[in-house]
């Protein structure tokens, strides 16, 4: 990122109006390209759909707080300017994760925020007490992580900028958690593990997903549409608490 790029994102991400921001990375729902895992027990285009639910689910949730909301956004700019309105966007850009991750990190304390989370939208129940409470612990500790069930996490916040946090991480795989703290300590700087919860990524925890929370707007979905798989005689039928 150039610095008309820096000065376009820092002039798009609103002004600060709390001394935190919450980054919500979120993609385009495009069938294929997400909730892969999901599939055969969802067609892909389903898995798309249940996707487009839990990114409503995590935004909707996350505007409630008072904090800042900036979505960082991967896909059609249009796709997000109209299903959220009331919110900030901008780009992820070019590279990994790694590097995005860093590179909003930075711009959002160059922007004045003093308090920088990333959350995904593979969570969609994740209680907001958690996210609070992560945020909260930014005034003992450097960083802040919801760990993930999975190896990875589902939130990482700082007060500071920390340029190694997000360096040679192995993504998508169960050595993030463990690599990233192994990055933090190598920085000395002081962090908090909370947690853990878990993304949506697979049929066992989309089952769980059901268990936990089964009328949210995913949960009834993801039923509806397993129910028409099983019923067709293509996948198993979902396991409910019902």
């Amino acid at each position: 990122m150039d610095k008309s790029e820096d000065s376009t994102w820092l002039s798009t991400g609103g002004c600060p109006k709390s001394e935190a921001v919450l980054l919500v990375f979120a993609k385009q729902p495009v069938a294929g390209q997400v909730k892969t895992r999901l599939t055969p027990a969802l067609t892909s285009h389903q898995a798309a759909a249940f996707y487009a639910f839990s990114q409503q689910q995590t935004i909707e949730t996350l505007c409630s707080v008072h904090h800042d909301l900036v979505i960082c956004y991967s896909g059609a700019k249009d796709y997000f300017e109209h299903r959220y309105p009331q919110c900030a966007l901008i780009a992820q850009g070019e590279g990994t994760l790694g590097e995005r991750l860093t590179r909003a990190f930075k711009l959002s304390f160059l922007h004045g925020w003093k308090k920088v989370a990333a959350v995904g939208t593979d969570s969609p129940d994740l209680p907001l007490e958690q996210v609070e409470h992560g945020l909260d612990e930014l005034d003992r500790s450097d960083v802040a992580l919801i760990a993930a069930e999975d190896g990875g996490y589902v939130f990482a916040a700082s007060r500071r900028y920390i340029p190694q946090m997000f360096e040679n991480i192995t993504w998508s795989s169960e050595k993030v958690l463990e690599q990233t703290v192994e990055r933090l300590v190598a920085s000395h700087c002081s962090y908090c593990l909370l947690g853990p919860w878990e993304d949506i990524d697979d049929l066992p925890s989309l089952n769980r997903l059901i268990h936990r929370c089964p009328d949210s707007r995913c949960s009834r979905y993801a039923q509806r549409c397993l129910r028409l798989n099983a019923a067709k005689g293509n996948f198993t039928q979902p396991t409910t608490g019902e």
